[in-house]
């Protein structure tokens, strides 16, 4: 007479060998010829190598049926399988293993000989985020124009990737006037005084419950001053006392 068992087992690959064992002393206790038939259900802790060696060490033919894109589980881990899990089936039947291809990749756009605007449309329409925004001094590219990416045009990455842009201030100028930046959002005023060709320093702050936090408060080198490209601005930035108690 003849058995076949099916052991139900989920992220069991410390015990399942123990398990085995109990189960083949106990078939042969009853005198019963049988089949042990593991189907792996696809746990997280197991690869389809992992997969593949218990089954074939059963008998089985494993096939590899498909790869498939998904975010929640790395490359390797079986997602799916037919049979499906615990089902009793014959010695020699094949298993077909579905195994995740990890994240779906997406090309980085070409950004340079883009507007600053065009740019961030096709980082996002790519499933990217924009990174870092730099400014430079540039006799080829005209103002305003991106000509660097921090990863080059046709690699794949993963989505969600950032990707910061270099955007031309056209030619260097003789002199530069410092822009007024005060009353800005601190965000903002980076942008600006980057966009003047110039450098942001140091940071302070200076407790403001008046005024929304990151607000500038004042500028080291004044508005309208004429300085040299690169030079060093530093900020005074608002903040909220936050040891008052209401």
């Amino acid at each position: 007479m003849g058995s076949e068992m099916c052991i139900r087992d989920s992220n069991g690959e410390k015990y399942i060998e123990s398990s085995l064992i109990k189960v083949v002393n106990y078939l042969k206790l009853l005198g019963v010829e049988g089949e042990i038939i593991i189907v792996d259900d696809g746990s997280r802790d197991n690869t389809f190598e992992k997969a593949k060696k218990t089954l074939e060490s059963r008998g089985f033919i494993v096939i590899k049926k498909d790869e498939k894109y998904d975010p929640n589980h790395p490359p390797g881990i079986v997602i799916s399988q037919n049979p499906f899990p615990f089902s009793m089936v014959k010695k020699g039947r094949r298993v077909y293993l579905i195994i995740s291809a990890g994240e779906r990749l997406t090309v980085v756009p070409d950004l340079t000989k883009s507007s600053e605007r065009e740019a961030s449309l096709k980082i996002l329409a790519s499933h990217l985020e924009l990174g870092e925004k730099y400014y430079e001094y540039s006799s080829f590219f005209p103002e305003g124009v991106v000509f660097k990416q921090s990863i080059a045009s046709g690699v794949k990455v993963n989505k969600g990737s950032k990707i910061d842009i270099t955007i031309s201030l056209g030619p260097e100028p003789n002199e530069i006037i410092v822009p007024d930046v005060k009353g800005y959002i601190l965000e903002k005023a980076v942008e600006i005084i980057k966009k003047s060709g110039l450098t942001v320093g140091k940071i302070s702050y200076s407790v403001e419950n008046e005024l929304l936090p990151n607000t500038v408060l004042g500028q080291s080198i004044a508005s309208g001053t004429v300085v040299n490209s690169n030079d060093t601005i530093n900020l005074i930035i608002s903040k909220i006392d936050t040891t008052i108690k209401e």
